[in-house]
């Protein structure tokens, strides 16, 4: 066996074994903030996503003239100057193995596209880009290097760059948790700054069924309604800020270097309201999926701002939290399922009713309760029992009247007066400064 041959041998056993290393593991993800960089680390990470640019545009003209499939990335890279003009620069900040990932980036585009195309959807052709946003930091300890939880070293950039957010990885001393293997990293060019998502893998572990079972019931009136009686309503409009860096876009020259800077200001508004609904969302998925069961709906938002819901939708967090929930683990039911029309004590099922009826009332047998609540039990019913919900046992029935009645008093009054999980979590209208 030559040697070419027994080191292809060794990668192959290398990736089978982490492969079966992998069945047993969980992957996590955390980003940290890269903060205190001096001029010339500074420079050197502005000249890697300059060079990255250059790396996919070179790449995508070579495909008009030429078999895309032939490109090879080599120590030198052709661009355009400010002139227009073909120019030729070496490669002094981005390193091989990050120049290998945005190769093969570039051709799995392409091949998704063409995937696509024979499946019959139109499809266009990859653009020349004006930005890169993320490269590839494919090795850990070569490409790039955790010191410790304040510091990392990147490839082709000098010296130690601090950084904030990766305490999760390190123990008391200093150094990466035994259970911890750490994976790929990408480095992240933000409206708000650089940063550097690490890829890890944790052992997995025995997923405990929890007893406590919670039904979710999503709206545009109120944000999310659980089956206890608890509500959270959540409505985070855009500022003041970014409306009046929206009318001064609208009035600055196309191309100017002032629309460019008010575009970038107007970036890093709209990134502070992602970080802020990012951040509610996750506090609220966090506090009731903990020794909870979530059941929910799968409902269509997508069509709920096509029936004059359109803003509700786009200023609350409905759609992170219905991704966040089933990430989760959450059991979800069908969107057809009669959640709103079916009394949760009985089963019988009313005739539909206009949205602005906000009390249930069964026409069988009287039971009456908060429009919402009645739906998000009905939702962990019908997991349970299915697509038969007409009639419950006697015992479920009794079960359900028990837990309910004492709720359904203050929900005759009104289903505004259902009390609120807690103010902590009900944000009207929140201001980003």
């Amino acid at each position: 066996m030559t040697s070419k041959e027994s080191k292809n041998a060794q990668i192959k056993a290398t990736l089978s074994a982490t492969r079966n290393r992998r069945k047993s593991q969980m992957c996590k993800v955390v980003v940290g903030k890269i903060q205190n960089l001096n001029k010339e680390q500074l420079n050197s990470i502005q000249m890697q996503f300059i060079e990255a640019k250059w790396l996919v545009n070179e790449m995508i003209s070579f495909g008009k003239d030429h078999d895309i499939w032939k490109y090879k990335s080599g120590k030198e890279v052709i661009h355009k100057n400010k002139f227009g003009d073909d120019v030729t620069t070496c490669y002094k900040f981005l390193s091989a193995q990050s120049r290998q990932s945005i190769v093969k980036s570039v051709i799995n585009d392409i091949k998704i596209l063409s995937s696509m195309k024979r499946r019959g959807k139109k499809v266009g052709c990859l653009k020349f880009r004006k930005k890169v946003d993320a490269i590839d930091l494919p090795q850990f300890s070569v490409t790039y290097r955790l010191v410790n939880q304040y510091h990392v070293e990147i490839a082709k950039i000098k010296g130690k760059i601090r950084i904030n957010g990766f305490d999760i990885l390190f123990n008391k001393k200093g150094k990466i948790k035994r259970n911890i293997e750490v994976a790929n990293a990408k480095l992240l060019d933000k409206p708000d700054g650089y940063y550097l998502s690490v890829t890890y893998f944790i052992p997995k572990k025995e997923k405990q069924v929890s007893q406590n079972k919670i039904g979710i019931d999503l709206g545009c009136s109120t944000t999310l309604t659980t089956s206890n009686g608890d509500k959270i309503n959540v409505l985070i409009e855009e500022t003041d800020r970014i409306k009046r860096l929206q009318r001064k876009l609208a009035r600055q020259k196309k191309g100017s270097n002032n629309r460019y800077k008010t575009r970038l200001l107007l970036q890093r508004a709209y990134q502070n309201l992602h970080n802020k609904k990012e951040d509610i969302s996750n506090q609220i998925v966090a506090r009731l999926t903990k020794d909870n069961q979530i059941f929910m709906q799968d409902e269509q938002l997508s069509n709920w701002a096509k029936t004059g819901h359109g803003k509700k939708v786009q200023h609350s967090i409905l759609g992170r939290l219905k991704t966040k929930f089933i990430a989760k683990g959450a059991n979800v039911i069908s969107k057809w399922e009669p959640t709103t029309r079916t009394c949760c004590a009985c089963g019988h099922k009313n005739p539909k009713q206009h949205v602005s009826v906000r009390i249930f009332k069964c026409e069988d047998c009287g039971h009456s309760m908060d429009r919402d609540v009645n739906a998000a039990n009905n939702m962990i019913y019908m997991y349970q029992i299915g697509r038969e919900p007409a009639k419950f046992t006697p015992v479920e029935r009794q079960t359900s009247i028990d837990r309910n009645i004492s709720k359904s008093d203050s929900a005759k009054q009104e289903g505004a007066n259902v009390q609120a999980l807690e103010a902590t979590y009900v944000v009207e209208a929140v201001e980003i400064q």
